[in-house]
């Protein structure tokens, strides 16, 4: 999906600075099988993250508070509020984990916002935090669904489609856009935070035919 200049407008001082969603770390590829979930205690449980996943959560921490505030890509900032679906036990889901680093670093506690299936819901919410930064950790099979929900206020770059199964190593970055005062601009910034992240994007939806 490609952002459009022709989309709603929030007004320019009515938006959040910045929105970020990521996917979590990375998890067991099977049930009952190595490498399994540990929670942050380090007990086998398999909704956590696996140790490489805890290693993401820990460089997630420096992408997003780097030593002397040297980003290394200019689309991102400290988020001022991290946010997180509702599970009911979150100490022991991985998009809890995996933002529990950063979280520690910049003394906040994680935002628990609404289950996920609800991203009209969460878009909803995102549009209220006015001048805020914003980073949101969900599931993969839901990220489309949160940007859909959005579509209306971003006015360009390329929106990821559906998020592959293999991926955890990209921020979909949603920035105000000057052009266009209370819209967004889209665009995929790679993590590279561990060995194997790629900085290829992820693509775009596919136009459904007619």
């Amino acid at each position: 999906m490609t952002g459009s200049a022709t989309g709603r407008k929030l007004p320019s001082s009515s938006v959040p600075a910045a929105i970020y969603i990521i996917r979590h770390g990375e998890k067991p590829p099977e049930p009952d099988r190595p490498p399994h979930g540990v929670d942050m205690h380090g007990q086998q449980h398999d909704d956590s993250l696996v140790p490489q996943g805890w290693q993401r959560a820990g460089g997630l921490a420096g992408l997003f508070d780097p030593a002397g505030g040297m980003f290394r890509n200019s689309l991102l900032a400290t988020p001022t509020i991290i946010a997180v679906p509702d599970y009911g036990h979150p100490s022991k889901h991985r998009t809890y984990q995996t933002v529990l680093p950063l979280c520690l670093k910049l003394s906040k506690q994680p935002t628990i916002t609404v289950e996920v299936g609800k991203e009209l819901h969460l878009a909803t919410w995102l549009l209220k935090q006015v001048d805020q930064t914003i980073l949101v950790c969900w599931e993969h099979d839901h990220i489309a669904d949160i940007t859909t929900a959005l579509a209306p206020f971003i006015s360009g770059g390329v929106v990821p489609g559906p998020w592959p199964s293999s991926r955890f190593d990209v921020v979909v970055s949603l920035t105000t856009d000057a052009r266009h005062p209370g819209s967004f601009l889209c665009a995929q910034v790679p993590q590279l935070l561990l060995a194997g992240d790629s900085t290829e994007p992820i693509p775009p939806a596919t136009p459904q035919q007619p």
